[in-house]
């Protein structure tokens, strides 16, 4: 069923908290002032809002108070973790993440403690997904963005932002008049950290297998079983087709339906990732970055991190400037006859977020005693079970493909319906670079996954 915009007039009926305070409201920590948190979701969400979108008969939507009960059941997965703070809560409401059409993607939920905004857990807000919570990250909130874009003459009293979807975590800011709303989408869409104009059709979104198989069918001939695949994804969307219903059927009591203690995690020692991150930043790196695209650095976080805990060649123990890792790893990954060897060609080495090809073992086991292997189609538990990181490569944006170091995993549900999760590293989201964040593992966005392990 084709979605629809959610957003209406009636909808921000009581928005009117934005026109309590001025847009240079003081938004400091200041006595008696509001804070950063009731600042943030005054402007970027409310209750009839998000009711509007629970009510408007499209089956396919994800009430969001469902969607609260199972963040709250991450919550208490990750307080029992240690990861957050006891005292953690999440704010009563969540701010909407839509399209750049004004279609519910997302419901993001604040997590609050001592009064400040430490994380974001996301949900989904379409039956699309197979699993309620898609994100987890280490975030403090875009309340001073907001006041920026007021404060600057960006936005006008009478003109209210809301989250797009840029391939999220990443988005934009979507602008609308607080009267009007955006059934018939957004006025203008603007960079949340420059407040410059964004033109709607430089946002982007996660492709599809589909999309992705039909821009560049040699690449998936080659490297991907499609059948396999797509067995995969038909299972997993019978799964969820099954999970939604029951969902919905337990709404309001979804903690005593789910069960307790089910769940495991395995994850690498804190210290050995903050050692390969000393190793990595002792030549000037810049968590990573500067091993140029996101092959490179998924292989070069794993070489690293071999070197601060177990062993490498000495091969790679002599290279000690970041210019000769970088060169390194690039002439032992096989960049010839493809369609990616061509993007690396036109934007060089050091491009922003360039994939390279799948062929990242080579290098791997070329300067280590270990080696790394294509595990299919499930993220790579096997290595963390060794202690040791994985990689994933997942969609980005509109076509794209993105390699990220995997450092956990996580499992979430109950009975048939479980969820898992993965631990990345990664510089495309706003959470802690040294501890990652969590994302589900989707088999439609996640297409193949490496394990590490000795040779």
């Amino acid at each position: 069923m084709k979605r629809i915009g959610f957003l209406t007039a009636v909808g921000f009926a009581c928005i009117g908290l934005c026109a309590l305070f001025s847009c240079s409201a003081d938004i400091g920590e200041n006595a008696g002032a509001i804070s950063k948190v009731e600042y943030e979701m005054g402007r970027l969400a409310s209750v009839a809002e998000l009711d509007a979108i629970a009510t408007r008969g499209d089956d396919s939507i994800v009430d969001w108070q469902l969607s609260r009960e199972f963040a709250e059941l991450r919550l208490e997965s990750s307080i029992s973790a240690g990861e957050y703070p006891a005292d953690a809560e999440l704010w009563e409401i969540p701010i909407a993440i839509y399209d750049a059409e004004g279609n519910i993607e997302f419901y993001e939920f604040r997590v609050v403690s001592k009064g400040k905004v430490i994380a974001y857990i996301t949900g989904t807000a379409t039956k699309k997904y197979n699993c309620p919570i898609l994100y987890q990250s280490l975030c403090d909130g875009c309340a001073d963005e907001i006041a920026e874009l007021y404060d600057s003459g960006r936005l006008s009293a009478d003109e209210l932002p809301r989250k797009v979807d840029n391939g999220y975590p990443r988005y934009v800011f979507g602008v609308m008049q607080e009267t009007r709303g955006a059934a018939g989408g957004f006025d203008s869409f603007v960079n949340p950290k420059t407040g410059n104009e964004i033109e709607k059709d430089d946002i982007t979104y996660v492709a599809s297998y589909e999309e992705l198989i039909e821009k560049y069918p040699e690449l998936f001939s080659a490297e991907i079983d499609d059948e396999k695949m797509r067995a995969l994804i038909a299972a997993d969307n019978e799964n969820g087709r099954k999970f939604w219903q029951m969902a919905v059927a337990n709404k309001g009591h979804i903690a005593d339906f789910a069960t307790r203690g089910g769940s495991k995690r395995t994850a690498l020692e804190e210290k050995n990732i903050e050692k390969a991150i000393l190793v990595m930043e002792k030549e000037g790196y810049s968590h990573m970055t500067d091993y140029g695209a996101c092959g490179p650095v998924a292989a070069g976080f794993v070489l690293d991190y071999l070197q601060a805990n177990y062993s490498v060649h000495p091969s790679w123990k002599k290279l000690t400037t970041k210019q000769d890792k970088r060169k390194a790893l690039y002439d032992k990954m096989n960049t010839g006859g493809n369609w990616i060897a061509g993007i690396v060609d036109f934007i060089g080495e050091d491009g922003d977020s360039v994939t390279l090809p799948s062929d990242i073992g080579k290098a791997i086991s070329h300067y280590s005693d270990y080696e790394v292997s294509l595990s299919g189609y499930a993220y790579p538990k096997s290595a963390i079970n060794d202690n040791l990181p994985g990689i994933s490569l997942r969609t980005f944006g509109e076509g794209g493909m993105h390699y990220r170091v995997v450092v956990a995993y996580d499992q979430d549900g109950w009975w048939a319906f479980s969820w898992p999760y993965m631990k990345i590293l990664d510089l495309v989201d706003c959470a802690d670079r040294q501890w990652g964040s969590w994302e589900a593992y989707i088999p439609v966005q996640h297409l193949l996954c490496w394990n590490v392990s000795r040779k």
